[in-house]
């Protein structure tokens, strides 16, 4: 098999999230540093020989081996181990599609099991506090009203935020259209109440040379920087004590849905998730809630053992 230099290798790959599979930057960061780890395990465990045949004589046991050397180790936790099977999967995908494997030994390697964490989200009551603070904390209420508006009524991200333009706020039907992950549109609902805050802002945006939803300083387009920083003075001049991000508000939108009676199914769409297990997590969040509700029936302890 001809040389192929890791540095190559690495490189066709990250082209390859970034164009056919569109993954984030972060996202494809990630994988990268799993892929390479993965070569350093094999040139330890596979001395001498080009990186072109240590990579073809891959079996799954060989990749069972490397997650539990990152167990072991490394200490990684079940889902760092996970993200690193879906990193090789992803990887051997491509060494595939140039030809240098002959199959993918990374789909032939169990799932790793792990419990997703809780979303932690905010009260109802928290929430309105959050809201309640925009005027005092803002130089711009109507515009930092809609921001949150958009977070807490419709569970967006903040890179959704930050690229939403004029032309995806459809007031009189009460439609936002959203770019998620990968370029996918989903249309999301406004509630009357996340209507009513845009149609404020919109009255009062200034008029700017481009189509950007929210106007940060010098009338340029919001970025995620100066809504974070916007967020952080809301928080600090609230009652709300608790280290808080903008994707807390995604949770909170998602657990108070969730909790108000929406189906797993409608929930995924308004979030925007591929994988529905994504979205069961706020379920089970609210079941091991109503579980505790009930180890608390007066009954639990006043029955006496047959």
């Amino acid at each position: 098999m001809p040389k192929t230099p890791p540095g190559s290798l690495l490189c066709g790959f990250a082209a390859q999230l970034a164009t056919e599979r569109r993954l984030s930057a972060r996202t494809i960061h990630g994988y990268l540093d799993d892929a390479r780890l993965l070569l350093q395990f094999l040139a330890k465990s596979q001395p001498g020989g080009e990186v072109g045949d240590r990579l073809a004589s891959v079996t799954p046991p060989t990749l069972g081996a490397f997650l539990e050397y990152c167990r072991v180790e490394r200490g990684n936790s079940h889902r760092s181990l996970a993200r690193k099977l879906s990193a090789l999967r992803a990887f051997f995908a491509y060494l595939g599609q140039v030809g240098l494997v002959p199959g993918n030994p990374a789909q032939h390697v169990p799932a790793v099991e792990f419990r997703r964490r809780a979303p932690d989200a905010l009260s109802a009551h928290e929430a309105q506090l959050l809201v309640a603070a925009v005027r005092p904390a803002s130089n711009h209420p109507e515009r930092d009203h809609a921001l949150l508006s958009v977070f807490l009524h419709c569970g967006c991200r903040l890179s959704e935020v930050v690229n939403l333009r004029l032309k995806d706020v459809d007031l009189p039907g009460r439609w936002l259209t959203v770019r998620g992950r990968r370029n996918r549109l989903r249309v999301v609902p406004l509630t009357p109440a996340a209507a009513r805050s845009l149609r404020d802002w919109l009255a009062v945006r200034p008029l700017v040379d481009h189509d950007f939803l929210f106007v940060g300083r010098a009338g340029r387009p919001m970025s995620a920087r100066s809504m974070q920083y916007v967020f952080g003075k809301i928080v600090a001049q609230s009652p709300v004590r608790r280290r808080l991000s903008l994707h807390n508000l995604r949770h909170t939108c998602l657990s108070l849905l969730y909790g108000a009676g929406m189906d797993v199914r409608s929930l995924q769409e308004i979030a925007g998730h591929c994988d529905q297990s994504s979205t069961q997590v706020y379920a089970r969040v609210f079941s091991e809630d109503l579980q505790q509700k009930m180890d608390r029936h007066p009954l639990n302890t006043a029955m006496p053992a047959p």
